[in-house]
């Protein structure tokens, strides 16, 4: 652990390999396995890795904050991210997300290149888990959005615009907000949907600007 380091103060670091890339290193806590192992520039200073591999290839991201078994593995220069859970944005290269939940933002593609969708939020478990280039997404509840790929797209409670592709291309529905259990659970390609109540547009796949307010309301419409 800190192998390199010859300057620096304040630092926790605890693991085969955790920190050992830097030679100077501020305020940051890296506990586990090759834990922010990468680390080289001072920009990540401050920044907080615990957990197996967590933070593994970051080496200059700013304020990151991962937390758990892979979380952000794969992050290089991205920034400002906050994950805690198992494989939260494990396959992600980018900035400004939060992902909570095991697997929460885990990223589409497990090789170079990782996902670069920044500005996305999802909360729960399985949320946003195949997100890659989509941004601004907000998923709230168990598998909300786990299938979405497209962006500004706010998915509220459990099922809820999980995505009815679930192999490539996946779900690349855009500018959708679906609250309730199962709202648009159903969605392919569909855009500027409006869906509030259980099961609203629960079978849409690729229609556009629909409104269905209520229980069930506009359950059966697909396309």
């Amino acid at each position: 652990a800190g192998y390199a380091l010859t300057t620096g103060g304040s630092n926790i670091i605890i693991g085969r390999g955790a920190g050992d890339a830097h030679t100077s290193m501020e305020g940051t806590v890296l506990i586990g396995h090759y834990a922010g192992s990468t680390i080289n520039n001072n920009n990540s200073n401050y920044t907080v890795m615990i957990g197996y591999h967590a933070g593994q290839g970051v080496t200059s991201g700013t304020a990151n904050n991962l937390i758990g078994f892979y979380a952000g593995r794969y992050i290089s220069t991205g920034g400002y991210n906050t994950m805690f859970g198992s494989e939260t944005g494990a396959h992600m290269n980018a900035s400004s997300n939060t992902f909570i939940g095991y697997y929460a933002g885990r990223g589409l593609i497990s090789s170079s290149p990782y996902g670069n969708g920044g500005y996305n939020t999802a909360v729960g478990r399985e949320s946003l888990q195949t997100v890659f280039s989509g941004s601004h997404n907000v998923a709230l509840g168990y598998v909300a959005g786990k299938y979405a790929t497209g962006s500004y797209n706010t998915f509220v409670g459990s099922y809820t615009g999980q995505g009815g592709t679930t192999s490539a291309p996946y779900s690349s529905g855009q500018y959708n907000t679906a609250i309730g259990e199962k709202a648009m659970t159903g969605m392919t390609s569909a855009v500027s949907n409006v869906a509030v109540g259980n099961s609203a547009l629960q079978d849409i796949t690729s229609a556009t600007s629909n409104v269905a307010v209520g229980l069930n309301a506009g359950a059966n419409i697909t396309s």
